[in-house]
């Protein structure tokens, strides 16, 4: 009889044990039930970048140069709503750095942004450098505002608990019976490049995803996406370094990824594949994806899991999001005429553009803002004593390289002579005034280079001059530093006698081997103009601000309230009879 009693007792046991392991693959089964495909769009880099009519972008059609209009948020809207009516499984990411860069943000101090981001219907958000711009004031008011989540995996928010009770490391989004995590990541150079402020700590990368991983493994979750603000060559490393991402949606280099014969079509330059596949340690793939910058793209990618969470197909493409107008020779074309019609059989062909109506709901919304800005223009910012005629050390030229440095704290600010397109006369400075003095809309690049570095970049700037116009050749501006040009001396070396400017406000000789922090805009830093192709191909640290530099120069006539002709000569031009000269710039420079 006790013998019997034990068997039961051990039958009940077992059945017990059997029941709870059922129960809990039962459990586990509930998030790994069924393959899935998921619909990603993203942005990044919108900054501040609201109404498409502002944002006018040169591309290339049968090799001719084109004026279009990109992106704009009532625009957006609408390639957004068509995109996700056509997905089952649909979700929107930013991954930062959606304000500053327009009048828009310097006017509104982001609460046109926000309007706009709110209503485009985004799921998730990383932090940009730029959102923290305005410090934690701002920070504070812009979480607060947003009616989405903002994420962030390796911010330490815990001194200021307003904003830490509202910032998660991760978010989980479901689709029927499974669980998507979304990783939240910034840059941990956000303390170097913005204004964070002591109170706010960013811990490394790698070690805060690793964590969260394990964190969201522990809760059966086995689809994994990181959206992060850290830049096209740090989203490859931490996919190659990291197991469990399955994704990465990335910003911060303002990257065009895509198929170059498609973007070749248009005149454009993708610099790595959509997506860009690279192997985690444990030899899965890891999908990267960006989508360039103020918004006049949208990434798309359509990615198939199968029941374990491994991806095991995808598709799709990025999207340009254009405006029905183009340009060419200052000239709109006629909407009725043979070469519109072939500007949209490119535009088809290529299957990575399209053309979308502005969503007038979401342009009404934007009006009222739109209509301060143009008002703006006519604002008083600053006072000029003197005429300030653009010359070798004279005009705007020598003020705003001194802002470029100002703004980002860069030893040394380089700037293109045919940027600075027309003088600015004694009395009033309006914004408008500052609009004409630079009219290209540069960002501003920070770039870390040698001393001989330098020296050759302004080497062949200054050959590019000379063989373009030998006897009145434009000269690049500079801040924090001084040169001297021997125009009779042997191509490579004719600027002698470089200084920069120390932290005693001392101009010592330039340490070729000493590095620098560099700052020029991105016509130089980007497109290689005016000769400046070593710029251009660095493959060392190079980062776009995404500053303006037209608001930069606002904000520092701001500061300054009251400004004067420059009298330094930061530039020496050498003759045999040793005098310097000094020439007016014609206002046909080239850009």
């Amino acid at each position: 009889m006790i013998k019997k009693s034990c068997k039961l007792k051990y039958l009940s046991l077992l059945l017990l044990v059997i029941f709870l392991f059922l129960s809990s693959c039962s459990q586990t089964h509930k998030y790994i039930a069924a393959p899935i495909t998921l619909t990603i769009a993203h942005l990044n880099d919108t900054h501040s970048h609201l109404e498409s009519d502002r944002d006018i972008e040169a591309l290339k059609f049968d090799s001719v140069d084109t004026k279009v209009f990109l992106g704009g948020c009532p625009r957006l809207k609408t390639a957004l709503n068509k995109i996700k009516s056509e997905a089952n499984h649909f979700m929107l990411l930013h991954a930062g750095d959606a304000v500053q860069g327009t009048l828009y943000f310097t006017l509104f101090n982001g609460d046109a942004d926000i309007e706009c981001l709110n209503l485009l219907g985004i799921d998730a958000m990383a932090l940009g450098n730029h959102e923290f711009d305005k410090g934690t004031t701002f920070v504070a008011k812009f979480i607060d505002k947003i009616s989405f989540p903002i994420i962030a995996a390796n911010i330490d928010f815990t001194q200021i608990p307003s904003i830490a009770k509202k910032v998660q490391p991760y978010m989980i989004k479901n689709y029927s019976s499974e669980r998507v995590a979304i990783i939240g990541l910034t840059t941990e150079k956000t303390a170097e490049i913005s204004n964070p402020g002591a109170d706010i700590k960013f811990n490394d990368v790698r070690s805060s995803t690793a964590k969260t991983i394990e964190d969201l493994k522990k809760e059966g979750i086995n689809k994994i996406i990181v959206v992060s603000h850290i830049g096209y060559d740090e989203d490859k490393k931490l996919g190659e370094t990291i197991s469990g991402i399955d994704i990465i949606v990335g910003g911060h280099s303002h990257t065009l990824l895509g198929d170059a014969a498609s973007f070749g079509l248009l005149g454009m330059k993708p610099e790595g594949r959509y997506p860009t596949v690279v192997k985690a340690p444990d030899g899965k793939d890891v999908l990267i994806v960006q989508a360039w910058r103020w918004g006049g793209m949208i990434g798309l990618i359509e990615v198939d899991f199968d029941e374990m969470g491994d991806i095991k197909g995808y598709s799709k493409n990025p999207v340009l999001i254009l405006g029905p107008t183009f340009i060419q020779d200052n000239k709109e074309i006629p909407q009725n005429s043979d070469k519109y019609e072939r500007i949209l059989e490119i535009i088809k062909s290529s299957a990575i553009a399209n053309i979308y109506e502005e969503d007038r709901a979401l342009k009404n919304i934007l009006q009222p803002y739109k209509k301060k800005l143009d008002e703006l223009m006519n604002s008083v910012i600053a006072k000029a004593k003197d005429n300030l005629i653009v010359g070798l050390n004279s005009g705007p030229g020598p003020l705003i390289a001194d802002s470029m440095a100002w703004m980002t704290g860069a030893q040394i600010a380089l700037l293109n002579r045919g940027g600075v397109r027309r003088d600015i006369y004694r009395g009033d400075i309006s914004v408008g005034t500052v609009m004409e003095v630079l009219p290209f809309s540069n960002t501003l690049f920070l770039i870390e280079f040698s001393g001989s570095d330098i020296k050759a970049a302004l080497e062949e700037g200054i050959d590019f001059q000379l063989s373009y116009n030998f006897s009145n050749p434009l000269y690049p501006y500079v801040s924090g530093m001084t040169y001297a040009v021997n125009k009779s001396s042997p191509k490579g070396e004719r600027v002698v006698d470089i200084k920069v400017k120390n932290s005693q406000a001392v101009y010592e000789p330039l340490n070729m081997r000493q590095s620098y922090k560099l700052v020029t805009n991105s016509y130089i830093a980007s497109k290689g103009g005016d000769g400046y192709a070593s710029l251009r191909d660095f493959s060392g640290y190079k980062y776009d601000t995404g500053l303006l530099d037209f608001e930069v120069f606002i904000e520092y006539l701001k500061h300054l309230k009251v400004i004067f002709d420059p009298k330094d000569d930061r530039i020496t031009i050498r003759t045999q009879i040793g005098l310097n000269s000094n020439f007016r710039a014609p206002h046909w420079c080239p850009k």
